[in-house]
């Protein structure tokens, strides 16, 4: 079994803050062994949005192996791309314009008179 789409989200103005995210983290990998739900570090990703204190956050597995979190400017979830900035939503406008065109192509290509 694999722990899915797990999200930690908090609001982090200083180091102190920082570092209460990392023991959240380390909280989550110790429940995740306890219960044998195993988290991938590999496919864990940390944004942060407006700014940065540029804080690093690591995973440890379940061999004792330290894992860097890898840091990220955009992410699609659930459908919605999200960006550091949260100001623009052009991305997600672009992206769902040409999806929609494609679908429209399809299906004038296989409608036709």
């Amino acid at each position: 079994m694999f722990a899915d789409d797990v999200k930690i989200w908090n609001v982090i103005k200083s180091d102190i803050e920082s570092g209460s995210l990392q023991d959240d983290l380390n909280s989550l990998t110790r429940w995740s062994r306890k219960w044998l739900l195993k988290l991938n570090a590999s496919k864990c990703k940390v944004m942060h949005i407006c700014r940065s204190l540029g804080t690093v956050y690591n995973m440890i597995d379940d061999s004792g192996n330290s894992t860097i979190i890898q840091q990220l400017a955009e992410e699609k979830d659930l459908g919605v791309h999200l960006t550091e900035d949260l100001i623009k939503p052009s991305i997600q406008c672009v992206r769902s314009a040409a999806k929609a065109r494609s679908v429209m192509g399809m299906v004038n290509r296989n409608f036709r008179d």
